[in-house]
């Protein structure tokens, strides 16, 4: 996996995990981060949507990515958020829509 910026690039069908902080405020029990992969922001159905409630010592979230998850994936730049619910404060988007790029692999190909 490759992060630039807000920008992901990830190999199709491997396995990655997307570590996601907020320095200002840590994640906490009763917090709920997401992450929704589109075709493209605002536009058709969740192509992957992952959602954490537990988190490390140190308040950050785990988004772990599974082969199965992007396998049958055409290579493309999709887009990509980040929303918390944050127990104490309500929701907030902490990553706005970016590129998340499923990229080719020669294994499989």
């Amino acid at each position: 996996m490759i992060i630039t910026g807000t920008s992901v690039y990830m190999t199709r069908g491997d396995t990655e995990v997307l570590t996601v902080s907020c320095p200002a405020k840590p994640f906490q029990t009763g917090d709920v981060v997401e992450l929704t992969i589109r075709m493209s922001a605002g536009y058709g159905p969740s192509l992957i949507h992952k959602k954490v409630t537990s988190f490390t010592e140190e308040g950050k979230a785990l988004i772990v990515f599974e082969p199965q998850d992007t396998n049958d994936m055409q290579f493309n730049t999709y887009s990509y958020d980040v929303q918390v619910t944050y127990a104490d404060i309500g929701v907030k988007t902490i990553i706005t829509p970016s590129d998340f790029t499923i990229g080719r692999e020669n294994t499989y190909g």
